[in-house]
């Protein structure tokens, strides 16, 4: 099972492992989202491109949580139609039900 990293320059966790540094036995790795594309170490000493900031993150955070909130609506939206549709499955269930009894009922008496 591969591993994933968080980029330090787009904030998301895709990296992965991509051998090593020619000095030292520094592990180096890729991010593999198509518009970043860097490659990186978690070494103190290595400057990153693209830097994520602390306005980055709060924007990413930001964009996930409305993504959550729409997903939540969606979610609540389907729950209240379900549950329209299950009222009126009874109603027809119980109507079903009277016929059903009433005709049982002439049946009996013939």
């Amino acid at each position: 099972m591969q591993e994933y990293y968080l980029c330090p320059a787009c904030a998301k966790r895709i990296a992965i492992k991509s051998g090593r540094m020619n000095i030292g036995p520094k592990q180096r790795y890729k991010c593999k989202n198509q518009q970043c594309g860097i490659k990186f170490s978690f070494d103190k000493e290595f400057q990153y491109p693209n830097k994520p900031t602390i306005e980055l993150i709060v924007e990413v955070i930001g964009q996930k949580k409305r993504e959550l909130d729409k997903s939540l609506l969606k979610i609540k939206e389907n729950k209240a139609q379900l549950k329209k549709l299950n009222q009126e499955f009874n109603k027809e269930k119980a109507h079903l039900q009277n016929l059903i009894n009433k005709q049982n009922e002439l049946l009996a008496k013939q």
